[in-house]
């Protein structure tokens, strides 16, 4: 079940997928309903990816998990869009949860294979390995703290997010023709044609202290 900016009420029955989605906009009940011309109604894209979750976002999207891993969204145009289109989905498993969270990243819940949190960048994985306690996840929710609940098989995670700047990395040296440190600029002429640079930084993976 979900809520979209319009207050009209999404519901997705999972238990019977020939039911497919009904929507409630304050006035009566409409199975499936069909999006502005231009994009496929919601029983042909059934029939395409077999959704098996739903959600809304802020901005009047609608978002669609499937079994196969894929996920699509109809546009607050009504146009109908796939995540990373021209790529293989990021899992094979079924899609269980979906959420666009108040920054704007997109939180997959897949079942079995833990959950992947999508910036439009970067893609980051979670896993029982990194601190979640069950990779078959139910659904994904936010507070308005901005924690992420991420409820699954095996009990919940909570998601703490870290307000803070990312690590800065510090050039320390260039190798050439030989070493280089503590320069700010460097202008070489190397007949190996091979440089090498030698940074520190800290680590920007999550850590185990974002994941309780």
């Amino acid at each position: 079940v979900t809520v979209d900016r319009r207050d009209r009420i999404w519901v997705r029955f999972s238990a019977d997928p020939d039911a497919g989605v009904i929507v409630h906009d304050g006035d009566g009940w409409t199975r499936n309903p069909t999006f502005p011309a231009g994009s496929l109604d919601l029983e042909t894209l059934e029939q395409e990816a077999e959704f098996t979750c739903l959600s809304t976002d802020e901005s009047g999207s609608i978002w669609f998990g499937g079994g196969d891993g894929t996920v699509r969204w109809v546009d607050s145009g009504g146009n109908l869009r796939r995540l990373n289109e021209h790529d293989p989905p990021f899992t094979e498993s079924e899609i269980s949860a979906l959420l666009r969270d108040s920054g704007g990243e997109l939180w997959l819940g897949t079942w079995g294979d833990g959950v992947f949190r999508v910036d439009g960048e970067t893609i980051q994985h979670l896993s029982t390995r990194g601190g979640l306690i069950n990779a078959a996840v139910q659904a994904i929710l936010e507070d308005r703290s901005g924690r992420v609940w991420i409820a699954t098989e095996g009990g919940v995670t909570v998601y703490h997010p870290l307000d803070i700047e990312p690590p800065r990395v510090e050039m320390v040296g260039v190798i050439a023709d030989r070493r280089y440190s503590g320069v700010g600029a460097l202008s070489l002429v190397h007949a190996d044609q091979v440089i090498a640079f030698e940074f520190q930084g800290g680590s920007f993976s999550a850590g185990l202290d974002q994941i309780r």
